[in-house]
């Protein structure tokens, strides 16, 4: 694919090719989207970072140039759990059940990089009978929705997945919403690859699962609330294989699921077999087509939120949103909407329940708060949730007008 001369090229972390040209920017925006913020002023103060997005011509990887990993902190005040919705926990159970008889896992040993409060693996390891090992630095035992680990054969380390963890060996290693917050992904898949190589004396070969939410998805419905600072790494399926067959690993399927969302791909070390580029994977031409598309409706996006919003507000509707995760946050701080045009978000987690949205403000409210505050229009920040939203407003006896961005 051919490049302008006169436009700036950057090292794509992807390909390690200098060919990622700027295609978006925003500035200051919250670098922690979903840390439990107890103040107001808190969220109003909480600390600000650069978006610049650029797309490789190579691998059509998009990484964000401003991005600072030092600048992160993952702790035990972080939370981005959605065990509490019905129709994400559901969606995890039957991956988790399609995972376990696909390959097998039974009293196998599993190894999950970025394992959350747990969750997962754990699922993993009670339909298969199956031991783990789960890495997260966020994890937190006693926030945990686990139980009793010791007995179910899972060891949880609060760390980070490194090099000094590559003894731990597994049949199944798991990454799962991960990826993506990894600035330099050839490096980390490098380390990946040497870890899970079989060694001489074993017959192990080790199957890598890995799920990062899906770019493509975003660029064609124009989904600048899913992009935040704490994504500095954005795939697409073509991308996401390139890197893989880029570190000898043989892809056995690539694909989109939670309405498409989200891309899965499943690979193990190629060892002398051929991998070839797998029929989900786009054209490259086509993904630089999506963010021409992208950059083209972005300013009526924006135009079109801020009037709605506006025009809610002067005639005297109350509006909120529901879903106070990292969409919520980009949302309203891209587009500056205060506590003055939008008061609440709602979201189904009890322990966001009093905090405040970074960057803007807005008290976190539980769904049983709409009896009292009783909104006109509900703004569902993923339109998957909106049949589960719709039932709970029904049970709250609430009939507020619903939309889905």
């Amino acid at each position: 694919m051919q490049l302008n001369p006169d436009v700036p090229t950057h090292v794509c972390p992807n390909c390690c090719n200098n060919r990622a040209v700027v295609f978006y920017q925003v500035d200051q925006l919250p670098i922690h989207t979903v840390q439990l913020l107890r103040s107001r002023q808190e969220a109003l103060d909480a600390p600000l970072g650069n978006i610049t997005l650029g797309f490789c011509h190579t691998c059509g990887f998009i990484t964000n140039l401003s991005f600072d990993p030092d600048t992160l902190q993952y702790n035990n005040n972080y939370d981005n759990t959605r065990r509490h919705s019905h129709t994400f926990s559901g969606f995890e159970k039957e991956l988790a059940v399609y995972l376990v008889n696909r390959y097998a896992l039974h009293g196998k040993t599993i190894l999950e990089i970025g394992c959350g409060q747990g969750e997962f693996i754990t699922t993993l390891c009670e339909i298969g009978n199956n031991v783990g090992v789960g890495f997260d630095p966020a994890f937190v035992r006693q926030r945990s929705s686990v139980g009793l680990t010791s007995q179910a054969g899972i060891t949880f380390i609060q760390d980070v997945y490194s090099e000094k963890y590559a003894n731990y060996r597994g049949d199944f290693v798991v990454c799962k919403m991960t990826l993506e917050h990894l600035p330099e992904t050839a490096v980390f898949l490098n380390m990946m690859r040497r870890a899970i190589e079989p060694k001489a004396n074993l017959e192990l070969e080790t199957i890598l699962f890995f799920q990062v939410p899906n770019t493509r998805h975003l660029l064609n419905e124009v989904a600048f609330w899913d992009i935040h600072y704490e994504h500095c790494s954005y795939f697409t399926p073509a991308s996401l294989g390139y890197l893989f067959r880029q570190h000898n690993l043989e892809i056995l399927d690539l694909y989109t699921g939670f309405d498409d969302q989200y891309i899965m791909i499943e690979a193990r070390p190629a060892n002398g077999r051929l991998s070839t580029p797998h029929p989900n994977e786009e054209p490259l031409e086509e993904l630089a087509d999506d963010v021409v598309h992208f950059t083209k409706i972005y300013p009526q996006k924006l135009s079109y939120w801020r009037n709605a919003i506006s025009e809610w507000r002067a005639r005297g509707q109350k509006v909120v949103l529901w879903g106070a995760g990292s969409k919520s946050v980009s949302f309203l701080t891209t587009l500056g909407i205060t506590t003055t045009h939008l008061k609440y978000v709602v979201d189904v987690n009890p322990r966001k329940i009093g905090t405040h949205i970074a960057g803007t403000g807005q008290k976190i409210i539980s769904p049983q708060f709409l009896e009292i505050y009783r909104p006109d229009i509900v703004i569902v920040m993923n339109p998957i949730y909106q049949d589960e939203v719709r039932h709970t407003l029904y049970e709250l006896d609430l009939t507020p007008q619903i939309i889905g961005v």
